[in-house]
């Protein structure tokens, strides 16, 4: 029997609090909540300084868990839906249908929701099943998914899902230990984000300082060579690592290609296409996508993390992105684009100082996905 059929058949969870023995009760979900929709709040409706918080549905894809402890948006419109604490909402129309498969437990009363909002009012713990929602019953959540290039999960279709709960004292413990998680998960974020922008403003104050002491200010072209990537012959066996924006800002999102290895850790990576573009990257192996543009630095003197680091300031990005849509990096940036290089004494300086840095920024990277892959493995065995 495969593991879907016994989680499917199971009725009590793999882990569970002692003190807890009652069998789960299986309902539908019509018998044990009330349904309804958002009303709509366009984003011109938004306001900074509106006097109602709100919660448009975008923003459930975007800024919201299934815990929401602070709204960021506000609005003035008069003719709203408002909330009752412990509602539980979910996006009804989307691009795919597991992306509409999420739940967000509102925090309070008298938050104006947004149309395309599903709204969930129920007796039952709001956070639990927020959580049930997004975890055991996700994909049965997502199979309720209608239509193809916009997908909708409708109330009538919601209704209609069968839920396995414990009592109401258990659901509480429950939704208050996965909680308490979540609390310090959103700490290590504030503080990832913000390692992330002080190396920012240190990488912005170190080149703005020494900036008169660069003994000259190199063309491109004589520090690098520029090379694009190609399009790649995809594989399913384990073989060269393709090297894309998805992969490189989810090291999770891998795919293997036939090509030969082109990328070496001292090669700058420049994305040139897409919202993004100007985005470096920089100490990674693999195959070049389609979507970069490769740095080959002339000389060793140039060190390949100094030159990511002036790179990614927002205002080199900035410089050589062009374009009124789309923006995107022209492919003759480098002909013109002056890279100022400080001396080989005060490139080591900075890599050192910077690399201190980045070392707070893996390890609380590296503390945030365990913190996470721990909350995903409490959701796998304390839900039915």
């Amino acid at each position: 029997m495969n593991n879907d059929k016994v989680q499917h058949l199971r009725n009590e969870p793999m882990l569970r609090f002692s003190r807890f023995e009652e069998t789960y009760k299986e309902y539908n979900f019509e018998d044990i909540a009330i349904f309804s929709k958002g009303k709509g709040i366009s984003k011109v409706d938004i306001d900074e300084e509106g006097k109602l918080e709100c919660i448009r549905y975008g923003e459930l894809y975007t800024k919201y868990g299934e815990k929401i402890n602070t709204v960021y948006s506000k609005t003035n419109v008069t003719e709203v839906v408002l909330s009752k604490r412990f509602d539980v909402i979910s996006p009804s129309s989307g691009e795919t249908a597991i992306d509409l498969a999420t739940a967000s437990c509102v925090p309070k009363d008298g938050i104006a929701l947004g149309g395309d909002i599903n709204i969930i009012r129920s007796k039952e713990n709001g956070l639990y099943l927020s959580y049930y929602l997004n975890s055991n019953k996700k994909l049965d959540f997502a199979k309720l998914g209608q239509g193809n290039s916009v997908v909708h999960i409708y109330n009538s279709h919601l209704k209609k899902l069968k839920l396995k709960l414990p009592s109401f004292e258990e659901q509480s413990k429950i939704a208050r230990s996965i909680s308490s998680i979540d609390d310090k998960i959103e700490l290590m974020e504030v503080k990832l984000k913000n390692l992330k922008l002080f190396k920012k403003g240190f990488v912005r104050a170190t080149l703005e300082k020494h900036k008169l002491l660069y003994k000259k200010n190199y063309l491109g072209t004589h520090v690098c060579s520029k090379s694009k990537g190609s399009n790649p012959i995809y594989t399913e066996k384990v073989e060269n690592l393709l090297l894309t924006n998805a992969y490189l800002n989810d090291s999770s999102k891998k795919s293997y290609v036939k090509n030969s290895n082109d990328v070496n850790t001292e090669d700058v990576l420049i994305l040139w296409d897409g919202s993004n573009a100007g985005d470096s990257y920089t100490n990674t192996e693999g195959v070049c996508g389609s979507t970069f543009v490769k740095l080959e630095l002339r000389s060793n003197l140039d060190n390949s993390y100094l030159v990511e680091n002036i790179m990614n300031d927002i205002l080199v990005i900035k410089s050589i992105r062009e374009g009124s849509g789309i923006p995107h990096v022209p492919r003759d940036f480098l002909k013109y684009y002056k890279l100022p290089i400080p001396p080989l004494k005060r490139q080591t300086d900075f890599v050192q100082a910077t690399s201190k840095i980045d070392m707070k920024i893996s390890f609380t990277n590296h503390k945030l996905k365990t913190l996470k892959q721990f909350k995903k493995g409490l959701l796998q065995q304390m839900f039915v």
